[in-house]
């Protein structure tokens, strides 16, 4: 079933919003998110019920390896990124394995919950952004190096960065696979208009919640023209 204006609204922004703060705080480009997405639209499917407790539970065994990973042994932004699109096809593989099926068709009415994700997505980044924790967040966006010197705990933030953009995604995959044929691969398109929204969004060089308004903004222009176009 093809997605509304909005649909694709909330989607886009909230998949590049996630994106944007993991690159900013985690300093890498997460190209795991799609399996995570992946992940929510399998669960549905599967276990409606329990799929968003399973949300929670699973974004934590996801993220925590990939931060040790990213901690471990990885040297810079090139390799963590790397690392985290080996980590991603890894899980896509797992999905393939264990399904033991291409394609599923998802009937359900989650897709109603996409305005719900997105203000709850966006109240949290934005009680971080204006709490005592904002400055710091801010402060890791504009030089990490300098943040860790001045005491800064930049570890923690990337973790909680690699653990919130996951748990959304996931989240963003159980609420938007209404009328789908999921696939292990169902979320990469979405994690690709994401980076391609991020990086337009970016140009103007502005952090914190003043990038995430540049997002919406950029996320609404490309929702408008894929209805215009598509």
């Amino acid at each position: 079933m093809a997605l509304t204006f909005l649909e694709n609204f909330f989607i886009f922004s909230v998949f590049a919003s996630l994106i944007s703060f993991n690159f900013r705080i985690g300093k890498f480009l997460n190209l795991s998110l799609y399996s995570a997405f992946s992940i929510g639209a399998y669960l549905v499917y599967f276990s409606r019920e329990l799929s968003i407790p399973l949300a929670f539970l699973l974004s934590f065994l996801i993220a925590y390896p990939l931060f040790l990973l990213k901690e471990r042994i990885c040297r810079g932004i090139m390799d963590a990124t790397i690392v985290s699109l080996g980590y991603g096809i890894a899980i896509e593989e797992i999905l393939r394995i264990t399904v033991q099926k291409g394609y599923y068709y998802v009937v359900s009415e989650g897709v109603k919950a996409l305005p719900e994700v997105f203000i709850a997505f966006y109240s949290l980044l934005l009680a971080f952004y204006i709490s005592p924790h904002g400055i710091r967040l801010k402060f890791i966006e504009e030089d990490e190096e300098l943040a860790r010197m001045c005491g800064v705990n930049s570890a923690a933030y990337s973790f909680a960065s690699i653990l919130i953009a996951t748990f959304f995604a996931i989240i963003l995959g159980i609420v938007s696979s209404e009328g789908s044929a999921i696939h292990p691969r169902i979320g990469l398109s979405y994690m690709l208009a994401g980076i391609l929204i991020a990086a337009i969004a970016a140009i103007k060089r502005s952090v914190g919640e003043r990038n995430l308004i540049n997002i919406i903004a950029v996320s609404l222009a490309a929702s408008l023209l894929l209805e215009v176009f598509a």
